[in-house]
């Protein structure tokens, strides 16, 4: 049957038929049926009783099973969609086929014999329930429970679906996070608890009877009840584990709870001792179906008694003898240590699921029963340290009862648990045994060592699923809190292990322990001699297993790494190192240099590193780090190396250049290399080569041509990769206009239009392009100011105007103070004027002066109708700078500007311009903003009548103006016997050996900025002696004009005059 669609969706009527049509043709193997399927189906989905006609389709056993597939996954998938009341109305489900879908759910998991839809159809009753349970579904949990007493005696096949239901529903009401959903559960437990505790005990008596009875691996008749049983029994522990967990605020007050804690320590010791005496402690994993019913109750068991350590400390403390629970279990982990170095090892396994309704964490790990207990134990002693050690925080209200619980839980384990005998003991098992070093991870690791070492290393999880990493947590962890304790106990083992007869396994595990106490021991422990005395010679042995060695020693000098060591015993531990990353030296695989790869960056790190020591050893560590990025292919570990280079160059800064050649011979190939979804890679190599820049300095010139292509492909809108490595490649580019010097190559001038699309981001590198764009001015003003750019970058820099954030809009305003000075100073006033021009057009200077007249309106209403102030006062200070800019440039420039703007009506935007202009300055916080906005408002004395009426304007504020000189050049000179302080006499200042290219290139433009070249007060005399000469000369300047300024005001400016003369 097949089924197409050769009208719009719409026209297609939803009905049964049709219905089970398009989902068989969503299971078609021809691409263009299961698309039109698809689109048909969305179509659907806002129809009335679409979700109960495929309720109707999944419940109907006659049809095939991948139809009834499809028909549950659409129905669960569409619950979260559709069925919450928050949907908009024309979406959401009505109440009448709601009430009809909740009637059926059930049975489509009781009834079902298919594990897989019976699966899914309880994920999709579980969404409902959490929605609609109590408020619209309160008889959900009650109907559950009332199945659950029918069916428990009758039929073990739809108690199993039964229970099944029930597991989901108490795991999703236990994760959520609305205070009734937790309330409802909590409402049920001691029912639910109570029934599900005779499921539990029923079938587990009725199959522990079938294996005393030796039945369970012989009669095949007993098979199916021997199945049912086992199943529904561990289906019961689990939801009694949840419901347990997240059922109950308080476990430990409820006598049910404390019945089964009680139960299930013996039935743990019961099993267990079946177990040892049925040959299921098989180290190497095999076993049989009987021992592995047990196993799999056995660890379930073990998973309730971790997860109440984790979830409800107060209550494990509280709980009938957690106690000895807690040693039971490290009996069980001391018994296995025993055997530890002959065990087969745990697996992860990315399979698990299915129908079983089981934990999927769990079912990852793979491996010889005894093992799996083993870490459950020391995973449980891990809890109880930190319930001691770190006591739970939370900021719900605890009652005085419960607080006072938790406290002298806390005491419990402490006192009762923890005595120094039991953590003496822990820790010497620990070191003792399982430190060691064992014959299935020497398998793994040679199976393949890339992803072993990966696995191994701090950043993986290792930990949580084997038992040496997390017998290394546990190990840690005492050892913070039991430092005094364990001490001296350690030093002697550590010198156990610097004796000649220690063999190489012992010395391995010691040095394990040693790496993981460096931070609790390191005044008690000489690092320093046991560096020279042995560490040097075990880095050099090459006997067999050697490997095995020379990677724990990498592990040790980056775990020392804050150690202070001479400068002799620094480069001992260099020059060991270099040994390990040797690819030459057979017992170097690839393990032990990868080990060293990431433990370098640990040292190289360090406050204490010192690059002149590690000179001599550079070159040649740089070449290894680049043979073995070359060699390894998991992502991950391509980055560890990656990330140990790049800070490697970053702290050897200059003697980078002694290997320089090899990186840019490598880095580009690595990006080509890489497909285009591989971008952390890509990322990791830009920021490589910025680092490599910064450290080569000026040097690093003859390799910018090679980075061109990378930031190009980059910075690309249109690349793949762009939206991943836009950042990184900001970066690079900074850093090469930072050490680049004028004139700049056409290719890095090509792609200025590249920065300036990023000025339209919204993002943090916004600030990185206005630097990139800032260095293009300052090394190529000619080339910005071309036809070609000078439009394109005004255009963007105003854009960054309209930025919220100041930052963005002082740098942008930086950049156009930039390009107006860079005009003036190549192009005179028609180079100003061409700006001028462009600023007015892209409508920048309009838009400066609308939103400052709006600033003075604001400013003459008062009283409860006065109008706010629209513009931030430190942007108004960025638009009076730009303002200030072109004046300063050319006031007749300015002048015609304003008359452009204004129509010709000069003298009525002067009258409020001027108002702002001259109140801007009490929000300038830099001296330097000071100077430039006096030296400009100066220079419109310049302008005489025949320019727009300018000299009549200026004398009508001319208080203004005697306010603002004497203020600026106090400001600028301090008094009257110092020189002008923004002054630079003799020119820029020397360059520094910490200055780039760029720094030097910008001190140079500032030197030729009038700010620094201009003394402040002689600036003004000689406007204003030439403004009062052409008024008639003093005596008429004084009758007719400065009579109407404030005698204080003149007097203070007179004071100026009389202590600094005019030259």
């Amino acid at each position: 049957m097949s089924f197409a669609i050769e009208v719009p969706g719409a026209a297609i009527p939803l009905n049964a038929n049709d219905l089970c049509k398009a989902l068989q043709a969503g299971n078609s193997s021809d691409h263009s049926q299961r698309q039109a399927a698809s689109q048909q189906l969305d179509e659907w989905q806002t129809h009335q009783n679409y979700f109960s006609l495929l309720q109707s389709v999944f419940l109907d056993k006659s049809l095939s099973y991948e139809v009834r597939f499809l028909a549950v996954i659409l129905l669960k998938n569409g619950i979260d969609k559709f069925w919450r009341s928050s949907v908009r109305a024309h979406a959401r489900l009505p109440a009448e086929e709601k009430a009809l879908i909740r009637s059926r759910l059930l049975q489509g998991t009781v009834d079902e014999e298919n594990r897989t839809l019976a699966l899914h159809n309880a994920l999709a009753t579980s969404k409902i329930v959490r929605i609609d349970y109590p408020q619209e579904w309160p008889e959900a949990v009650p109907d559950i429970i009332a199945l659950l007493r029918t069916v428990k005696d009758a039929s073990p096949a739809r108690l199993r679906g039964a229970l099944l239901v029930l597991l989901r529903v108490i795991k999703e009401l236990g994760s959520a996070r609305l205070r009734k959903s937790q309330t409802a559960l909590q409402y049920v437990a001691e029912e639910l608890s109570f029934l599900l505790a005779e499921i539990y005990t029923a079938n587990t008596t009725a199959w522990m009877e079938f294996l005393t009875n030796g039945t369970a691996n012989g009669d095949a008749s007993a098979a199916p009840a021997m199945e049912y049983a086992t199943e529904n029994s561990l289906l019961a522990l689990k939801v009694l584990r949840h419901l347990i967990i997240s059922g109950f605020e308080h476990p430990h007050r409820s006598k049910l709870v404390q019945d089964f804690w009680s139960v299930s320590q013996t039935q743990f010791e019961q099993f267990l001792g079946y177990i040892n005496s049925h040959g299921g402690n098989d180290t190497n994993g095999s076993g049989n179906t009987a021992t592995d019913i047990v196993g799999k109750h056995l660890l379930k068991l073990a998973k309730l008694h971790l997860d109440m350590s984790e979830s409800h400390p107060a209550s494990f403390a509280a709980l009938p003898n957690s106690v000895p629970l807690v040693r039971g279990y490290w009996g069980l982990v001391a018994n296995f240590a025993e055997v530890y170095t002959s065990s087969g090892g745990l697996r992860q396994n990315s399979s698990g699921g299915g129908g079983g309704g089981g934990d999927s964490k769990s079912s990852k790990v793979e491996g010889p029963l005894i093992e799996r207990l083993a870490l459950r134990g020391l995973l449980l002693i891990k809890s109880c340290i930190q319930i001691i050690t770190q006591p739970l925080q939370t900021f719900k209200y605890r009652s005085p009862e419960a607080q006072k619980e938790q406290n002298e839980g806390v005491a419990r384990i402490k006192a009762d648990l923890f005595t120094d005998d039991f953590v003496l003991q822990i820790v010497d098992v620990i070191i003792s045994k399982l430190f060691r070093f064992r014959e299935s991870d020497l398998e793994a690791w040679e199976e393949d060592p890339e992803d072993w070492e990966m696995l191994q290393s701090e950043s993986g999880a290792a930990w949580e699923w084997q038992v040496r990493p997390c017998a290394e947590r546990v190990f840690l962890s005492l050892l913070i809190h039991y430092k005094r304790l364990l001490a001296e106990p350690l030093l002697s083992y550590f010198q156990q292990a610097m004796g000649d007869g220690t063999d190489l396994l012992t010395k391995e595990a010691v040095y394990t322990a040693m790496c993981n106490s460096a931070s609790a021991i390191d005044k008690a422990f000489d690092y320093g001699t046991f560096l020279e005395s042995t560490l040097v010679n075990d880095a050099q042995f090459d006997g067999h297993l050697a490997k095995i060695l020379r990677r724990r020693v990498a592990i040790l000098l980056g775990s020392w790494a804050f150690y202070e060591l001479s400068e002799e015993r620094q480069r001992m531990e260099y020059s060991i190192y270099a040994h390990l990353l040797n690819k030459n030296d057979p017992a170097n695989d690839e393990v032990v240099r990868l080990t060293a790869a990431r433990n370098l960056k640990l040292t190289v790190d360090d406050y204490q590193f010192r690059a002149a020591g590690f000179e001599p050893y550079a070159a040649t560590v740089f070449s290894a780090l680049i043979d073995l990025l070359q060699a390894v292919e998991n992502d991950e570990t391509k980055l560890a190396v990656l990330d140990t280079m790049r800070t490697f160059i970053q702290r050897l800064e200059t003697i980078a250049g002694q290997f320089s050649d090899g990186v840019m011979n490598a880095l580009p190939g690595i990006w080509a290399s890489e497909s285009a979804d591989v971008y952390m890679i890509k990322q990791s190599v830009l920021s490589i080569l910025s680092a490599l820049i910064m450290a080569l300095g000026s040097g690093s010139q003859k390799y910018h041509e090679l980075t061109y292509p990378l930031i190009a492909d980059a910075m690309n809108p249109q690349s793949s990769v762009h939206q991943f490595l836009f950042e990184e490649a900001t970066e690079l580019w900074h850093s090469i206009m930072c050490q680049s010097t004028a004139p700049l190559a056409s290719a890095l001038v090509s792609m200025l239009p590249l920065v300036l699309n990023m000025l339209e981001y919204d993002s943090n590198t916004v600030q990185t392009s206005l630097a990139i764009t800032g260095a293009y001015i300052v090394l190529s003003p000619e080339i910005v100011l071309s036809d070609q750019y000078r439009r394109p970058t005004l255009e963007a820099l105003a854009g960054v105007m309209e930025s919220k954030k100041w930052e963005m809009v002082k740098g942008a305003a930086t950049s156009i103070q930039q390009l107006i000075t860079s005009a003036q100073m190549l192009g005179g006033a028609p180079g100003l004027a061409m700006v001028v021009r462009d600023l007015l057009d892209i409508g920048l200077v309009p838009r400066i002066l609308e939103r400052l007249h709006g600033v003075w309106e604001a400013h003459q209403s008062t009283g409860p109708k006065a109008k706010p102030v629209q513009l931030k006062p430190t942007t108004q200070v960025e638009y009076v700078l730009i303002l200030s800019r072109i004046a300063l440039a050319d006031p007749g420039t300015f002048a015609d500007m304003l008359a452009s703007i204004t129509g010709g009506d000069v003298a009525a935007a002067w009258s409020w311009l001027s108002t702002e202009w001259f109140g801007t300055f009490d929000n300038m916080g830099n001296p330097e903003y000071h100077k430039v906005a006096c030296m400009a408002l100066t220079r419109l004395c310049e302008l005489g009548a025949d320019k727009h009426n300018f000299q009549e304007l200026v004398l009508s504020r001319l208080q203004d103006y005697f306010s603002m000189w004497t203020s600026s050049v106090l400001d600028a000179q301090g008094d009257a016997t110092k020189p002008d302080y923004f002054l630079w006499a003799d020119g820029p200042p020397p360059p520094t050996e910490y200055d780039t290219p760029l720094m030097t290139a910008e001190s140079t433009f500032a030197g030729k900025d009038p700010l620094h070249t201009e003394v402040t007060y002689n600036f003004i005399m000689l406007r204003l002696q030439d403004l009062v000469a052409r008024l008639g000369g003093e005596a008429a300047f004084e009758a007719n004009w400065a009579v109407n300024v404030d005698q204080d005001v003149l007097a203070g400016f007179r004071d100026l005059a009389v202590a600094h003369p005019t030259e």
